[in-house]
């Protein structure tokens, strides 16, 4: 599911996809911010609530709201990521 939130085929998801490419997705205003909230939970486990557009492969965009954690183990090495991603583009559309 999340993987067609974020406009990656099965196939693609199927192989994995690169943090980079969800990176790569943010809209530029907001890409910094999004990439420096997911570095912050890769290297110490924080918390993230993001919420950023991304454009579509299609054309048009979608507004997305990720919330997670990197779970570590006990030399630090990230082992598991834990949360959801959300489609609120409709709310979005709704306020602006």
């Amino acid at each position: 599911m999340a993987s067609r939130l974020r406009d990656f085929s099965f196939e693609e998801a199927s192989h994995g996809i690169p943090v980079e490419a969800f990176i790569a997705q943010v809209e530029g205003s907001s890409r910094a911010r999004v990439a420096r909230a997911v570095h912050n939970s890769l290297t110490s486990g924080d918390f993230y609530d993001q919420e950023y557009r991304i454009g579509l492969k299609a054309g048009g965009f979608r507004w997305l709201r990720t919330t997670g954690r990197v779970i570590h183990d006990r030399e630090g090495v990230p082992i598991m990521a834990m949360g959801t991603v959300r489609d609120v583009t409709a709310r979005k559309v709704l306020l602006m």
